[in-house]
């Protein structure tokens, strides 16, 4: 690629349309992430109170509680989803630093095209 301005441009509009793929999958991230960790929470309470209904020492409840492999299941994917949701603000602005790297170099690249009586 010789980063002309019309590379130039085609990059940032690649990289815009990703941009809004990306915005567009937000709201459904924070939902499955919601979810998952109202599932969670959900088991989790229904395990505390399934232990104290057995007697269990209310001080070691929380432990025996989160140890629970159907509860431990479920915190691990609120986890991911949780992370999900991250790595997609991350992706967003990923995608924005590469925006604003394109709109610099089309920029200086336009100006270098002007000084060499260049017409693109």
């Amino acid at each position: 690629m010789k980063n002309t301005p019309q590379e130039i441009e085609k990059g940032m509009i690649h990289s815009n349309i990703k941009l809004q793929q990306a915005i567009e999958e937000i709201p459904e991230l924070i939902n499955l992430s919601a979810e998952a960790e109202k599932n969670y929470e959900m088991s989790l309470s229904r395990k505390i109170l399934e232990l104290k209904a057995d007697k269990i020492p209310i001080t070691i409840i929380p432990k025996v509680a989160s140890g629970d492999e159907d509860v431990s299941n479920l915190k691990f994917k609120a986890s991911v989803a949780s992370e999900m949701v991250k790595i997609q603000y991350r992706k967003i602005k990923a995608l924005e630093t590469a925006i604003s790297s394109y709109q610099s170099m089309h920029s200086l690249r336009r100006i270098e095209y002007q000084k060499a009586h260049i017409v693109d």
